[in-house]
């Protein structure tokens, strides 16, 4: 007997319910004493050499088939228990796609010459390496910074999945900008692969919009160029509030998005029509709807914080077995969602469920390289970049 969605079915071998079937007929003959010729009640015996025993097999098999296919057609409607490929069926009656992964975007300050402003277009091109692989970079949007001043130019990877790059890694376009003074990156916001089918059934089991404000949120993540975003809102009618480390009057919502889609606007208000803040350092999108109005939507891209990493051992490792622990570390940078805090617990768990390290007594983190705790302390617009230069590990006798 097999547990499903709190009814019992039942699969059994050919064997089984050949065995079944006989006991049910031998049984029948009794209970109806059927008899031969000699007066006896019949009854059949397991044999090769006996026709309706091989018959009996053949029902049985029959039986088997039948059993597999009603099992099948309950589990086909089971998000948990389907297979890989049914499972792509019901995102789809679900209105829910295999995200084809998102972009690694760097934000960079650029600054204008003294003696004149700088344009920066969405043609230019900006080059950096990661593991022995130079990725190109474009500008998301035109940027005009007037003489003398700075301003915030994101730079979108031009191929999807994540490039792990450090503070300072872009400090140049591969072309001439005219009174371009400098260009300097901060760590990247590194994108996603093509998401796995246990993120896809996830994501599935829990599709469910219970507010406005969550139907937009699990929009906006299901859109591809989109690694995570997080909708936020003060519900206050009077007070403003602290959000995402900035000050957000009432009323108003407040949206953080790592990646980049044309889309962002329209399916945020599909779910939402309240206002979102701006405090004039935030991207916008316009959405058209059907009736002729026009809006805009403001939206920031998340803060990175770099995290240092200290890892307590029990004994000497090789330098190979410390590479495979900073590595590891490494991966788990930006896994968590927006504003989420990584903490000591986190990192541990999440090691050994990819790799067993019983050489490791305890993780610290830091913000700075200096203080260490269990937990970092995130607001609600904090990403967590983890790299294996920023992570240390500390012997027995240290």
């Amino acid at each position: 007997m097999i547990e499903l969605d709190g009814r019992s079915y039942t699969v059994n071998t050919p064997t089984e319910n050949a065995f079944a079937l006989l006991d049910f007929i031998n049984q029948f003959m009794i209970d109806n004493d059927v008899k031969n010729k000699a007066g006896e009640v019949v009854q059949f015996k397991i044999s090769l050499a006996s026709p309706i025993w091989l018959i009996i097999i053949g029902i049985g098999y029959m039986a088997t088939v039948c059993q597999k296919i009603m099992y099948a057609v309950a589990k086909a409607f089971n998000i948990a228990d389907c297979s890989d490929q049914q499972l792509l069926s019901l995102a789809k009656i679900a209105r829910l796609s295999r995200k084809e992964g998102s972009y690694t975007t760097v934000v960079c300050t650029a600054t204008a010459m003294d003696g004149g402003p700088c344009s920066i277009t969405t043609d230019l091109t900006a080059e950096a390496e990661y593991d022995g692989v130079t990725y190109e970079f474009h500008p998301v949007y035109a940027v005009d910074i007037p003489a003398g001043t700075s301003a915030e130019v994101i730079l979108i990877c031009t191929v999807t999945g994540p490039v792990y790059l450090e503070s300072g890694s872009i400090t140049e376009f591969t072309s001439t900008v005219t009174n371009l003074l400098s260009l300097t990156s901060s760590a990247s916001q590194p994108g996603s692969g093509l998401e796995s089918i246990s993120s896809l059934r996830t994501r599935l089991m829990t599709n469910e919009a219970v507010s406005p404000m969550m139907g937009a949120m699990q929009a906006i993540n299901a859109l591809d160029g989109i690694s995570k975003a997080i909708v936020l809102y003060n519900p206050n009618y009077d007070s403003s509030m602290i959000l995402g480390g900035k000050t957000v009057p009432p009323k108003r919502a407040i949206i953080f998005v790592q990646g980049y889609s044309d889309n962002i606007a329209r399916e945020y208000y599909k779910y939402m029509s309240m206002q979102t803040y701006n405090d004039g350092t935030a991207h916008s999108q316009d959405f058209a709807m059907q009736n002729g109005q026009s809006f805009t939507m403001y939206y920031y891209s998340p803060v990175a914080i770099d995290l240092y990493v200290r890892v307590s051992v029990n004994q000497a490792l090789t330098l190979e077995r410390e590479g495979e622990i900073k590595q590891a570390i490494a991966n788990l940078s930006n896994t968590r969602q927006i504003g989420e805090n990584y903490t000591s617990a986190f990192i541990i768990d999440e090691l050994n469920t990819v790799m067993n390290f019983p050489e490791i007594r305890g993780v610290e983190i830091s913000t700075d390289g200096s203080t260490w705790t269990d937990t970092t302390a995130f607001n609600e617009g904090n990403i967590g970049l983890m790299t294996v230069s920023r992570t240390s590990i500390k012997l027995p006798t240290e």
